[in-house]
């Protein structure tokens, strides 16, 4: 269903301004495919939402950009008025998108992949790795990115003091990480 532009623009208002649980049957009503637990914090799927894509258990960040159309047709648009260049976006089944990534047109994201925050995706994604960078490329396979993350993480048992813990495990880190070497 590809809504008129007039309740595009009422729709697009409303997700603005409402709690995560509804945005996404608003994205629905937008004419987005939006699986019951993608879990997106986006305001916007961009200019074209019915475009758009999500499968079972994907995420995508803040300030993340679906561009869905080509406005560079706009340069050559007196000479040929009718072309047009759009193209639809598929995030597959657990994918997490970083924040302010942006997603170009005919894109499809693989299945258990990570596009890391900041990353322009002008191609597709394979499934289980991890992408990052303008353009995005292929840095790590998420098994290697969670091998590393697990081998990271700090072992701050839960309890009411623990987001000061972690805090001040942070700022730990980032100090030692900041001393010059002496050796």
């Amino acid at each position: 269903m590809v809504p008129s532009k007039r309740r595009l623009k009422l729709l697009r208002f409303l997700c603005r301004v409402t709690p995560q649980g509804w945005r996404n049957q608003l994205f629905r009503l937008q004419g987005a495919q939006i699986a019951p637990d993608a879990f997106l914090l986006v305001h916007d799927l961009g200019s074209d939402p019915f475009l758009v894509r999500i499968d079972s258990h994907s995420a995508v960040a803040g300030g993340v950009q679906f561009i869905t159309h080509d406005g560079a047709t706009w340069v050559f648009r007196a000479d040929h008025p009718e072309v047009t260049r759009f193209g639809a976006i598929w995030v597959r089944e657990n994918c997490m998108i970083g924040n302010s990534a942006i997603i170009l047109p005919n894109t499809i994201i693989g299945p258990n992949s990570v596009v890391g925050a900041g990353a322009v995706v002008t191609k597709n994604v394979p499934p289980g790795v991890v992408v990052a960078g303008s353009p995005a490329k292929v840095i790590c396979t998420v098994d290697e990115y969670a091998q590393r993350c697990v081998a990271e993480s700090p072992d701050i048992p839960r309890g009411k003091d623990r987001l000061e813990r972690i805090a001040r495990w942070a700022w730990d880190k980032l100090e030692k990480a900041s001393e010059p070497d002496n050796g």
